[in-house]
This record gives structure tokens, sequence and C-alpha cells, in this order.
């Protein structure tokens, strides 16, 4: 449980929607294997998956400005969340 204090409060929410999102029991599984798969598959949180998009534009992509405004965050989101991620209650995670 310790493993679990560890996190911050918006870490915490997020593990716990985490756990009922994968079917996880606190109490029959080892904490310190959830934190760890939890921080393996957390990627943060965001207003919506096209939050997201945007951020892994920014993030990954070298594009000019002038092509961002032409960049579809909305679709590219669409596709992010199809197999890689998912999102809930304002959560993203890698999907494992």
């Amino acid at each position: 449980r310790d493993a679990v204090e560890d996190l911050s409060d918006t870490e915490q929410e997020a593990f716990f929607v985490w756990c009922n999102y994968k079917s996880h029991d606190l109490g029959e599984e080892d904490a310190d294997d959830l934190v760890r798969d939890f921080r393996d598959e957390y990627q943060g949180e965001y207003d919506d998956e096209e939050d997201f998009a945007y951020e892994i534009v920014e993030e990954c992509y070298d594009l000019p400005e002038f092509a961002k405004t032409y960049f579809d965050y909305k679709q590219f989101a669409r596709d992010l969340f199809m197999c890689d991620y998912w999102f809930d209650d304002g959560f993203v995670f890698r999907a494992a």
C-alpha cells in the first residue's frame, strides 16, 4: 500500500481509474507490481483525446507553424485511440 500512497493525488486518482478499467483487485494483487505497471502505461491528465494528440504532435514531430494550422488533430487523436491509447475520466493510458 505504500507504493500507492507514494503517488501524487492526481496519480492516485488515475491509478484507481486504471485499476477499475483493467479489473485489478488491490486486495488480491501486489500493489508494488500494480503501481509499476500503472506507471508504464500512464501518460498524464488531459482535457480530451485531441488535447493529448496535440501534445504528441508538439513533442514528436517537427512541423513548421504553418503546417500545424492545417494538421487535423481530431483525426490524429481518433487514430491514436483506436489501438495505442485509451482515455478515461481525463486520464490517458498506453494500451498494453
